[in-house]
């Protein structure tokens, strides 16, 4: 649907509170990674796809456009994937090995 504004939800008061306007922005995606909220394409109030990106940033509560997409997307999903560097093995020079 339709999201005009972002709000939060507090369970310890359990209650709503503005964190902040949007304008109108339908069939977009958001995904949460590094306390930062990314909200990618959607659809206007002209029903035109959007091709910006916006970032809310949690710690210093101010919404940017963080980049534009070669394209715009609508009706779809975005997902946070945290990449790890276990498998990550140091390599050790033969030199080294006296």
């Amino acid at each position: 649907g339709a999201m005009h504004a972002m709000y939060c939800y507090s369970p310890l008061s359990d209650s709503w509170s503005l964190v902040t306007r949007l304008g109108e922005r339908a069939s977009c995606a958001i995904a949460a990674c590094n306390n930062k909220l990314f909200i990618t394409g959607g659809r206007d109030n002209k029903n035109q796809v959007i091709s910006t990106v916006m970032c809310w940033d949690v710690d210093r509560w101010v919404l940017t456009e963080e980049c534009v997409l070669p394209m715009g997307v609508s009706h779809h999903g975005s997902v946070t994937l945290m990449k790890s560097y276990t498998h990550i093995q140091r390599v050790i020079p033969p030199s080294q090995f006296q």
